[in-house]
């Protein structure tokens, strides 16, 4: 009776841990690398967090315990990059730390021990997540960007952009050493693995698809291509948990691809449709939800930059042939009309210039909600201009909920051992 009773108050500390820590309560973090990061609740889809940090916001990872969520991005006043150490129960900043210039992607291990930085000063930087320090840095050719941890924490992949398109592998149990190179196709992009970790699915520049990598022999297995253009753009992939989807983003085309891959065998699964330019993705724990970061058309932007050059240096020609030609002939015109032709291609230039800043200052991002299921729409998220990664917080026990559940059951272990050496 007494073991019995001992199990039922660790089952009900379980259920009121699970209670009091959140446990089924999700919240969605999504970054929007102007400077914000909201926290919305999973269900709801209220906003519960608003958090105003710097510029160049584009790394983040959710830590085991679901309580601690780590972002990256630039100082505005420092000019430094920084990790952030974020309470995801209350929005509260735990703690900072200085890193390399212009931080991007970031990976943890679960238990938040090890965390790795891609910095644009050519490496990463494995940062102790305990203590709060550097412990190294580990340069790769290319430019360090996107970074992926296998499923059992063993190994940290590492992709960097460039030439010669090559994804390392580092050993997290052995001194952060490298212990292999996958050659891709192209300069990888966004990885996630399958369930059992046993396949790595990797984007790559130049592919409207993915590639598969066998995870034991870090080699190419095979390259899957959606049916569109082949010069289009793909990026944005996750694994949907619980299952074997991939979902694939085709930016360009607004559209997402969803395949299987069993057996060495890619089955399509369908499509889904977005009102912008998808370039995010990830999912709710239980993958019951897609979470897809919708950046806005940049090309009418890019179109505006063009012309805004295009008239300032026909401005420029304009005055140097007008002040050229005619102070040769008319002197006492020279100061006239050059004043004229100034103030027209100025008034031009500024029109256009602030025109592209203006589009630039409204456009909005998104954050679309799909039910997996179903695949359709079911919330449209504010969240700035540019969203960028998305991470889920919550669904599980905390870490001191854990530690206090592992002690119970140690100690129905002990009382087990006493009742069998008195009787």
């Amino acid at each position: 009776m007494a073991q019995k009773a001992v199990i039922l108050v660790v089952m009900a500390y379980c259920f009121f841990a699970g209670v009091v820590h959140g446990q089924g309560k999700e919240t969605l973090w999504v970054l929007d690398e102007t400077g914000v990061v909201y926290g919305y609740d999973v269900g709801t889809w209220d906003l519960e967090h608003k958090i105003h940090l710097g510029n160049h916001l584009h790394g983040i990872c959710v830590l085991g315990d679901q309580e601690t969520i780590v972002v990256s991005h630039m100082n505005a006043k420092s000019g430094r990059g920084e990790l952030v150490w974020i309470d995801t129960r209350d929005g509260q900043i735990l703690d900072l730390l200085e890193v390399g210039d212009f931080p991007d992607e970031i990976e943890c291990s679960r238990d938040g021990k090890w965390i790795y930085v891609a910095c644009w000063d050519g490496s990463w930087w494995v940062i102790d997540g305990h203590k709060k320090k550097l412990f190294k840095k580990i340069r790769t050719a290319g430019l360090p960007h996107n970074t992926t941890i296998s499923p059992d924490g063993a190994r940290m992949f590492l992709s960097p952009l460039g030439e010669p398109g090559r994804i390392t592998v580092i050993d997290l149990q052995h001194g952060h050493e490298p212990v292999g190179v996958i050659s891709m196709d192209g300069s990888p992009r966004p990885a996630s693995f399958s369930g059992d970790g046993k396949y790595l699915y990797s984007q790559v520049d130049g592919l409207a698809g993915f590639q598969v990598v066998d995870a034991s022999k870090l080699e190419v297995i095979c390259t899957v291509e959606h049916s569109i253009d082949k010069d289009s753009r793909c990026h944005g992939l996750s694994v949907r948990p619980q299952s074997t989807e991939i979902w694939s983003c085709a930016s360009h085309q607004s559209l997402i691809f969803i395949t299987e891959w069993t057996s060495s065998r890619e089955t399509p699964l369908g499509q889904v449709e977005t009102p912008g330019h998808p370039y995010w993705i990830s999912f709710s724990s239980g993958g019951d939800y897609a979470f897809i970061s919708l950046v806005p058309d940049r090309k009418l932007l890019k179109k505006l930059v063009l012309v805004s050059f295009f008239v300032g240096f026909c401005g420029i020609v304009v005055l140097v042939v007008s002040f050229l030609r005619l102070g040769r002939r008319f002197p006492f015109l020279r100061s006239v009309n050059l004043a004229r032709h100034a103030l027209i291609w100025t008034l031009v230039w500024l029109i256009v210039a602030c025109g592209g800043y203006l589009y630039r200052e409204t456009v909005q991002g998104g954050l679309l909600v799909i039910d997996c299921n179903s695949r359709k729409v079911v919330a449209n998220l504010d969240v700035g201009r540019i969203p960028k990664r998305s991470q889920v917080s919550g669904g599980r026990l905390g870490s001191s909920s854990l530690e206090t559940l592992r002690q119970l059951e140690q100690q129905l272990i002990v009382k087990k051992e006493r009742g069998r050496s008195s009787g």
